[in-house]
């Protein structure tokens, strides 16, 4: 497994995290009891996205 398609799997899991995050947060009936639990999965998810779509564009200029 490269190092292309671990950064590719992190980026899809890390925008999975913002939407359920986003989902628990704007859902009526959210799935945990504690309000912050959703805010939290929504801002690592986002912070974790931006990191490896970075890291992503880092590795295609180096092929290049």
């Amino acid at each position: 497994m490269n190092k292309e398609f671990r950064v590719k799997i992190g980026l899809f899991s890390s925008l999975l995290l913002c939407m359920v995050g986003l989902y628990e947060w704007i859902a009526d009936v959210p799935v945990t009891t504690n309000t912050y639990i959703p805010i939290i999965f929504f801002v690592g998810g986002t912070i974790g996205a931006i990191g490896n779509y970075i890291e992503l564009k880092k590795l295609n200029k180096t092929d290049k």
